[in-house]
C-alpha cells in the first residue's frame, strides 16, 4: 500500500483544479496513468483501482480542510475542498491518505483526523466521523552539544532519536537520498537547529533507522552563535520546538476565524549542553517559560552547573489536541512569538581576564 501510495503522488504530477470544479466523473485509472497526471479525482480513483488490485478496499472521503460546519441535508460539493482515501490495514488499523500529495508521508493525513467527512461507499453513502488520530508515539528526543572557545567559536553536536511518524518522515525524506544529497540534507537541518548559523566544515553524517525508530547524529565545526563586546559575550541560544513546525506559518496570520490543525499529537524533548570557556562568568540567565492548555504546552528552562563550566537547557513542546480553537488561536500565537523570539535564549557571559606578561628586568 505503501508503495502504490507513493507512486501515485510522485511520479503522477497533478493538475490544480478544486474538489468542487473537478470532473464529475474521473477519468479511467488507464487513462490517468497513461496521462501521467489528474487532478486529485482522477488520482484518488487509480489509486484505489491499485489498492483494490492488491487485494486493499479504500473508501473515498470528502472533507473540508478549515473543518467547517457541513450540510448534511444538502450535500453540495462545493462545500468539500479535499478528497482522500480511508484504507483499512491488514491489522485492522485505518489510515487516511490524501492522493494530491500535499502529504507524501504514508500514514500522515493533516486534513483527516478528528473531523467529519462524506465517506462515500460501494453500497452507501454517509456523513461520519473520520475518527481521532491513531498509531505509534511520536516524539523527538533531541540532544545537543555547544562547545565554547575564548574567540566566541562554537562546536555543535546534535542527536536526535525519532519515533512514530517523525521516524517515518525521516526516512522518507533522508532515507532515500544518496550520500552526498543525505549529508546536505543534514547540514542544513543542523543550521536551521542552530538558529541560523552556517556550519564551516566539519562533517555532517548519521542516519540509523530500525523498527524502533530514527537516530541521526551530526556535528558542525563552527558556527557563529555568539556576539562579543570586549570581554562580554552574547549567546543565541539554538531552539527549534519542533512540533510547531508545522503550523508556524498559520500562525503569522493576525487573527484566525476556523480551527488551527496543530498536527498529529506529538512531543518534542531537547537537551542542550552549553559548555562555557573555563573560567567564564555567567551575568544572565533568561527566566523559565512555561504554559499549558488543553491542546498544546511548553516549558524551558536554564539551569547553571558552576563546578562543571556548564549551562543545561531543557525545552519540552508537545501538541496534546489535535485541533486548535479560534478562541485560543490569538493567545497561542502570542505565546509562540515570545517563545521563539531571539530574546527568550540569550545568555550573557564574561570572559577570564588574560594577565599581560609581566615585563622582565634587564641587566
Amino acid at each position: 500500500a505503501q508503495r502504490l501510495f507513493h507512486f501515485v503522488t510522485r511520479e503522477l504530477a497533478l493538475v490544480p483544479v478544486a474538489v468542487p470544479m473537478a470532473g464529475l466523473r474521473p477519468a479511467e485509472p488507464d487513462a490517468a496513468l497513461a496521462a501521467g497526471a489528474g487532478d486529485v479525482k482522477d488520482k484518488a480513483a487509480l489509486l484505489g483501482a491499485m489498492l483494490a488490485a492488491a487485494g486493499l478496499e479504500a473508501v473515498p472521503v470528502f472533507l473540508n480542510r478549515d473543518r467547517l460546519p457541513l450540510a448534511e441535508d444538502v450535500p453540495a460539493m462545493e462545500q468539500f475542498d479535499a478528497l482522500v482515501l480511508r484504507l483499512e490495514l491488514p491489522d485492522g488499523v485505518p489510515v487516511y491518505l490524501d492522493p494530491a500529495g500535499s502529504s507524501d508521508t504514508f500514514g500522515w493525513c493533516a486534513a483527516a483526523a478528528d473531523t467529519r467527512g462524506l465517506f462515500v461507499g460501494r453500497d452507501r453513502t454517509e456523513f461520519a466521523d473520520t475518527g481521532a488520530a491513531t498509531g505509534p508515539a511520536n516524539a523527538a528526543e533531541n540532544r545537543m552539544t555547544i562547545r565554547l572557545d575564548a574567540d566566541g567559536g562554537a562546536a555543535i553536536e546534535v542527536g536526535a532519536a525519532l519515533s512514530g511518524l517523525f521516524a517515518t518522515r525521516a526516512r522518507e525524506l533522508l532515507g532515500r537520498l544518496p550520500p552526498a544529497e543525505r549529508e546536505a540534507a543534514l547540514r542544513e537541518l543542523a543550521s536551521r537547529w542552530a538558529a541560523g548559523a552556517e556550519p564551516r566544515g566539519g562533517d555532517a553524517t548519521g542516519l540509523e533507522a530500525s523498527d524502533c525508530g530514527v537516530e541521526l547524529r551530526q556535528a558542525i565545526a563552527r558556527g557563529d552563535l555568539t556576539v562579543r563586546q570586549g570581554d562580554v559575550v552574547v549567546l543565541d541560544t539554538p531552539s527549534l520546538p519542533l512540533t510547531f513546525a508545522e503550523v508556524s506559518f498559520w500562525l503569522g496570520e493576525p487573527e484566525r476565524r476556523t480551527p488551527l490543525d496543530l498536527g498529529e499529537p506529538a512531543v518534542s524533548r531537547t537537551v542542550t549542553e552549553i559548555h562555557l570557556p573555563p573560567g567564564s562568568e555567567v551575568l544572565h540567565l533568561p527566566a523559565e517559560t512555561a504554559r499549558r492548555t488543553p491542546a498544546w504546552s511548553a516549558r524551558r528552562t536554564f539551569r547553571l552547573d558552576a563546578e562543571r563550566g556548564m549551562i543545561r537547557v531543557e525545552e519540552e513542546v508537545a501538541v496534546t489536541q489535535r485541533t486548535l480553537p479560534p478562541a485560543d488561536y490569538a493567545e497561542t500565537r502570542r505565546f509562540f512569538e515570545t517563545f521563539t523570539a531571539r530574546a527568550a535564549g540569550l545568555i550573557l557571559y564574561r570572559l577570564p581576564m588574560v594577565e599581560a606578561p609581566v615585563p622582565r628586568s634587564g641587566r
